[in-house]
C-alpha cells in the first residue's frame, strides 16, 4: 500500500544527549496562523535507517518495531538504545506491552507472534498460527489481562487466539536472573509448515509431513510442558483449530482494539463487566466480538465506513475508528448509532487539490483524539470533537504512535508523551498536556452506601458540562449519559441507553428489580430531566 522506505531526514545521535535534561524544540507547523499548531517536540530517536512501523512502551523504555524485523530497545531515562531485539524475519507490524507481568507482545510479516519478557529484555515464547490456516502476515494484535488471551489478526483475514493463563516463564528469564547481553537473538522463522494445498499428502501422514519439515528447536511444546524449554530453546504454542474464525472478515484485519483495555489511558475493567473486541478491515466494516474464555461471539457489525478501516482505538464507550481518505468515524458502543465523522484537514501544499491521507494510527490521550496519517502530518480533537492542533510530525508516512509517562512520572501528571513512528526512520516524542478534568475519577462497584458518597457522585455529575443545544457540549451530553448509566448499574439497576434520532440526547433507562417474590408489588416510574 505504501512505500515505507526510509527517507532522509536529520539524524540526532541521543549518544550525545545521555545525561542531559530534555530540551524543548519548536514543533514543525505551517506558516498560517489559522491552522491550530501542535504539542512542542521533546526528542527525535533514530532508528538506523528502518522505517518505524510499530512502536509501544512501559514504564522504562521505548520500543519500537521495524521494517527490517528488529526492535529498537529506548531507555527512558537518558533516551539512549539499550539493545535491538532480533528474531523476526519479517516486518514487525505491531507491539505491545502488559507490564503486569512484563511482557511485550510482537507480530510480524514472518506469520509469527513473540513475546519477550521487559525485565532481560530477552525471549520467552514464539506462538505460531493454526497450522492450516496459512495466516500470512500478522497485522493486528492485542491482549486480554481479564481473560489471559492474545488476539490477533490475519492477512488471510482470521481472527486467532490463544490462552496463556498457564504459560509460565521459562527458569532464569522473566526473574531477572539471566545475565543481560546485548542484541538478544530468538531462533529464526520455523521451518516450512505443511499447506493443505501445495503439500497435499494423505491425512494419515499429515503430522509425519509436518514434523519432517519442522526443526527440532522449533517444534510446538504444549503449555504443560514449558519447563522443559531449554532442551529446546525458546518454546513454541501453537494455536488450535478452535481458537480461529476463519473468514472473520472479507479483507485482510488491519487492526483491533479492547474494551476495557489495560492500555495507557483506557478504560479500567471493572468487576462482572463483559469484554468485547472490535476488529477493523480492508471489507469496510468494524465488527464488535463478545470476548469469553470460551471464545468470540459476533455481535454487531458497524458498516458505510466507504473505505477500509486501518486504526481502532476505544475509550468511554466509543469507538474511533480511522479510515483511507482521512475519515474517522464514530460510534457509541452502547447504541450503536454514528455519532460524527470527522474529517482530517489537509496541508497548506495539498489545499485545493482534493489530497487526502489515509488515518494509519489513533491515540486517545486525557480525552484527547490524535490521528497519524500517511502525509506526515498530525491532527488532534477536544473531546468534544473540536479541531486542537495539527502539525508536521515526519518527513514521510506517520505509521504509529503510543501516549506513555516520561520516566519517573506518575499517573495523575499533567504532561506525558506522545510517540509517533514513521517511514523516516525516525521516533518523535511530543510532549503533550492533559486537559484539567479529563481524567474524573471513576467510581468503583460497591462502595456507593454512605450519604457522602452520593453526594461524590452528585458532585462529579454535575462537573460535565451537559449543556442542551449547544454543539461544543454535545459529546458531553452523551458523556453524561454514559455517566448515568453506569452509576445506576453500580446501585443495582438493569440500566441501558435508548437509541434517540440523530441530534437527540440519548436517555437512561435504568429498572430497579427489587423483591421479585411480590408479584403484586407496584411499579413507579420517576422521569426526570436537567435543562440548563
Amino acid at each position: 500500500m505504501y512505500d515505507t522506505s526510509p527517507e532522509p531526514s536529520p539524524r540526532i545521535e541521543v549518544s550525545e544527549l545521555a545525561g542531559l535534561e530534555l530540551q524543548g524544540l519548536n514543533p514543525v507547523s505551517a506558516d498560517d496562523p489559522q491552522i491550530p499548531s501542535g504539542p512542542v517536540l521533546r526528542h527525535t530517536l533514530y532508528s538506523s535507517e528502518a522505517s518505524v512501523l510499530s512502536v509501544a512502551a512501559d514504564a522504562h523504555y521505548i520500543y519500537a518495531g521495524a521494517q527490517t524485523g528488529q526492535i529498537f530497545v529506548w531507555e527512558k531515562t537518558y533516551l539512549k538504545l539499550k539493545t535491538t531485539l532480533t528474531g523476526h524475519t519479517g516486518s514487525v507490524l505491531t507491539l505491545e506491552t502488559y507490564q503486569e507481568k512484563s511482557w511485550l507482545f510482537s507480530a510480524s510479516g514472518d506469520s509469527t507472534i513473540r513475546i519477550w519478557s521487559t525485565i532481560t529484555l530477552t525471549p520467552l515464547y514464539t506462538i505460531v498460527p493454526h497450522v492450516d490456516s496459512d495466516a500470512g502476515d500478522i497485522f493486528s494484535l492485542t491482549y486480554s489481562p481479564s481473560l489471559s488471551t492474545v488476539y490477533f489478526g490475519c492477512q488471510n483475514t482470521s481472527i486467532q487466539w490463544l490462552d496463556l493463563s498457564q504459560a509460565i516463564s521459562p527458569p532464569g528469564t522473566a526473574s531477572g536472573s539471566k545475565p543481560f547481553t546485548e542484541g538478544i537473538t530468538t531462533p529464526g522463522t520455523p521451518g516450512k509448515r505443511f499447506h493443505k494445498f501445495f503439500d497435499s499428502v494423505p491425512q494419515s501422514q499429515r503430522n509425519i509431513a509436518l514434523l519432517a519439515t519442522t526443526p527440532m528447536s522449533t517444534r510446538p511444546l504444549s503449555l504443560s510442558s514449558t519447563n522443559n524449554a531449554s532442551e529446546f530453546g525458546v518454546p513454541e504454542l501453537q494455536v488450535s483449530a478452535e481458537n480461529v474464525i476463519p473468514s472473520a472478515h472479507y479483507g485482510y484485519v488491519y487492526c483491533m482494539a479492547l474494551s476495557p483495555s489495560h492500555l495507557f489511558d483506557s478504560d479500567p475493567l471493572k468487576e462482572g463487566e463483559d469484554v468485547y473486541l472490535l476488529t477493523g478491515s480492508g471489507d469496510e466494516d468494524v465488527k464488535i466480538w463478545e470476548a469469553t474464555r470460551d471464545g468470540l461471539t459476533h455481535k454487531y457489525t458497524f458498516t458505510g465506513c466507504d473505505s477500509g478501516v486501518l486504526s481502532l482505538v476505544v475509550r468511554n464507550r466509543t469507538i474511533y475508528a480511522g479510515c483511507q481518505g482521512g475519515h474517522i468515524k464514530v460510534w457509541d458502543l452502547e447504541t450503536k448509532t454514528l455519532i460524527r465523522t470527522l474529517i482530517a484537514d489537509s496541508p497548506p501544499e495539498n489545499v485545493g487539490t482534493g489530497a487526502s491521507a489515509d488515518i494509519l494510527s489513533l491515540s486517545i490521550i486525557g480525552g484527547v483524539l490524535y490521528a497519524c496519517m500517511g502525509n506526515g502530518w498530525c491532527q488532534s480533537w477536544s473531546s468534544n470533537f473540536q479541531s486542537i492542533g495539527f502539525w508536521k510530525a515526519h518527513d514521510g508516512i506517520v505509521l504509529s504512535s503510543v501516549g506513555t509517562l516520561l520516566a519517573g512520572q506518575v499517573e495523575s501528571s499533567s504532561t506525558v508523551l506522545f510517540a509517533t513512528g514513521g517511514a523516516d526512520a525516525n521516533i518523535q516524542l511530543w510532549s503533550v498536556e492533559v486537559p484539567s478534568g479529563s481524567r474524573r475519577p471513576q467510581i468503583r462497584a460497591g462502595i456507593l452506601k454512605a450519604e457522602n458518597d452520593l453526594q461524590a457522585a452528585l458532585a462529579e455529575f454535575v462537573g460535565i458540562p451537559s449543556v442542551v443545544n449547544v454543539e461544543a457540549c454535545k459529546e458531553s451530553c452523551r458523556q453524561a449519559a454514559l455517566w448515568l448509566k453506569n452509576l445506576f448499574s453500580q446501585l443495582g439497576a438493569e440500566a441501558s441507553l435508548l437509541t434517540a434520532d440523530s441530534g437527540i440526547n440519548p436517555l437512561v433507562l435504568a429498572t430497579f428489580r427489587g423483591n421479585e417474590e411480590r408479584k403484586d408489588r407496584p411499579r413507579v416510574l420517576f422521569y426526570g430531566q436537567v435543562c440548563i
